[in-house]
């Protein structure tokens, strides 16, 4: 397989990045993080291993990366699906398009859980204050609108964004275990086990009920 050449312009450095991205996410959705290596995703996205190092120090940044990436997206997009609601509007509107667009980013959620107890364990501090900036600001930029939408006090919407935040990464790991789990699960019907969306749903009700 022939190795693209090195990209000089600020153009193709962004291009190529993605590049290295988007072959990540194909790698995820083949196999677990932990069985993917550095010289498999330079494979994939057709570049040296070395080329790869120059836009990623670590295994971890990279995949940091793609959350942070993904994560600013999905702010995005319920950003415009919340500021199209009626002002005021319901706390069962808000919640449920929060529910909607959210559960339809499984690889954002999968990401999401693996952030805070894989990810940031091998970045630098640069790498780190970037990464929680970024989604500290994203996060407040919704926030904001929840709490317009709602006539809520200022902060209260991010507030509820950050327990949404914290209730995916524990939920998602019940949910979706490792396979020997989820054969227990299948085989032993007395043992309970817990569905992402209904679990949310309860959670979200309860945070806007507080509120």
């Amino acid at each position: 397989m022939p190795i693209s050449k090195r990209a000089y312009s600020d153009t193709e450095k962004q291009e190529r990045e993605q590049k290295i991205l988007d072959a990540a996410e194909t790698l995820l959705t083949q196999k677990g993080f932990g069985a993917i290596n550095m010289s498999e995703i330079a494979r994939t996205a057709d570049i040296a291993k070395g080329t790869l190092y120059l836009y990623f120090q670590t295994k971890e940044e990279l995949f940091l990366t793609l959350f942070q990436r993904k994560f600013v997206s999905l702010m995005e997009k319920l950003r415009h699906a919340l500021s199209a609601l009626a002002t005021p509007t319901t706390k069962a509107q808000v919640r449920d398009t929060l529910i909607a667009h959210t559960i339809d980013e499984r690889q954002m959620i999968r990401l999401m859980a693996l952030s805070n107890i894989i990810f940031e364990y091998n970045i630098s501090y640069e790498k780190a204050l970037e990464y929680k900036l970024l989604l500290g600001q994203a996060g407040t930029t919704v926030g904001s609108v929840i709490d317009e939408k709602l006539g809520l006090q200022s902060g209260q919407g991010v507030q509820i964004l950050y327990r949404m935040y914290v209730f995916i990464i524990g939920m998602e790991n019940l949910a979706n275990p490792a396979p020997v789990i989820q054969q227990i699960y299948e085989n032993e019907k007395t043992i309970e086990h817990p569905e992402f969306e209904d679990e949310l749903r309860e959670l979200l009700t309860m945070v806007f009920d507080a509120v």
